[in-house]
């Protein structure tokens, strides 16, 4: 009975140290377990990674500067950065390592980190670059990606011509689906909705994702 009032108490005193506590929310420490990731794996050649697989953001961040400065270094300290959500320090890695070398690995980690950061002016530099310089022109995901950051800098015409080019070269739902959402802001909206038709009649369609294209349709296509 008394080592349980002793508990009690313990836990009682521990619950209104808790309470008497004022931390910051930027100052909260936040922990993740990348253990099993390609980045991590890829990566534990330069030591880029801390003792234990989980571990704190910011001792991370300063550990991930002990290496030499190789290419592959900031391939790997660009990732891991870009993948803890440390976007500002991911960017300055990725910009440092692309003066090493103009690497294609870079530059896709970059153009997705200022996407996060909203420089979207950036980003689509740095796609242009994917595209046009490494003559990366096949990969639908590229000309996807180009049409969002386009779309948010309101060119939606060139948006439009890169949408269509992801279509032409992978027909997949989720291309369907913003090629509407660029058409209805362009006043396109029969057009929209015969996209938004043929999602309806795609197999590999998540039930969630479903409901929101129906969603969408009923909103602009029921009264046409």
């Amino acid at each position: 009975m008394k080592n349980k009032l002793i508990s009690i108490f313990i836990l009682y005193a521990t619950f209104l140290s808790c309470l008497n506590q004022k931390v910051d929310k930027k100052e909260r420490e936040t922990v993740i377990d990348i253990s099993k990731t390609d980045t991590f794996l890829n990566c534990k050649q330069f030591g880029i990674y801390p003792i234990t697989t989980i571990y704190n953001l910011k001792t991370f961040a300063n550990e991930i500067k002990i290496n030499s400065k190789t290419i592959d270094y900031y391939k790997c300290s660009c990732s891991l950065l870009n993948f803890i959500s440390l976007y500002s320090e991911a960017e300055i890695e990725c910009s440092i390592g692309l003066q090493v070398s103009n690497d294609i690995n870079l530059l896709n980690e970059r153009y997705q980190i200022y996407i996060q950061l909203k420089k979207f002016e950036l980003a689509e530099s740095d796609l242009n670059e994917i595209i046009n310089n490494f003559k990366n022109n096949t990969n639908p995901m590229n000309f996807y990606n180009r049409s969002i950051v386009r779309k948010k800098l309101l060119k939606l015409t060139d948006s439009l011509d890169d949408i269509n080019r992801a279509i032409e070269l992978k027909s997949d739902p989720t291309y369907y689906r913003n090629r509407a959402l660029i058409l209805i802001q362009l006043n396109r909206t029969k057009e929209a909705c015969e996209d938004l038709k043929k999602i309806q009649n795609m197999t590999d369609y998540f039930h969630s994702y479903r409901n929101n294209n129906n969603d969408l349709f009923n909103k602009h296509c029921n009264n046409l």
